[in-house]
């Protein structure tokens, strides 16, 4: 979305406290960094002061990212991050415009209720991570993929053992 970047980035250096909240639970803003040398600074000054990635619950150091190209992996960080969002996004705009809970997921309605996102937290986190999960790949054994990941002596049980895969890489991945 490139055409919102410009907008966007303005609106989150003159209102910072929009955004700041979200901003410190996500890996990246969608910053537009262009090859004129003196917009690199702006963009670091106001990644810094919107403090992105602060309280990211996910581990992002060098061997996690060594491990980014691991298809496991990438759907563990993808389905945290949907989920938190979601989650974020209903919870805060429940505060300022009452939203029809049936029209949610009950995945996105439980997480609303939960404690903050932690490895300590996780064990009440996990349900719900699932239920997200098979609400978006309700039959994991069809994904070639995912599959790779199950070994033969699983082979009847595939999705069971996908799920508990993914759990382990999951729980692996948080701070």
């Amino acid at each position: 979305m490139p055409f919102l970047e410009v907008p966007l980035n303005d609106l989150a250096k003159r209102q910072p406290q929009l955004f700041s909240s979200h901003a410190r639970r996500i890996d990246a803003w969608p910053v537009l960094f262009n090859l004129r040398p003196e917009c690199v600074p702006w963009c670091q000054n106001l990644v810094k002061m919107l403090g992105v990635g602060l309280d990211r619950p996910l581990k992002s150091n060098q061997k996690v990212r060594s491990r980014m190209d691991d298809y496991l992996t990438q759907t563990a960080i993808r389905l945290i991050e949907h989920v938190l969002t979601e989650v974020w996004f209903f919870k805060g705009l429940n505060k300022k415009i009452p939203v029809d809970q049936s029209t949610l997921s009950t995945w996105a309605v439980t997480g609303q209720a939960l404690p903050k996102f932690s490895k300590s937290t996780f064990s009440l986190w996990w349900p719900v991570l699932r239920d997200a999960f098979n609400e978006g790949l309700p039959e994991p054994e069809k994904d070639a993929k995912l599959m790779a990941y199950v070994g033969p002596e699983y082979r009847e049980s595939s999705a069971s053992r996908i799920r508990d895969l993914l759990k382990r890489k999951a729980l692996s991945l948080v701070t």
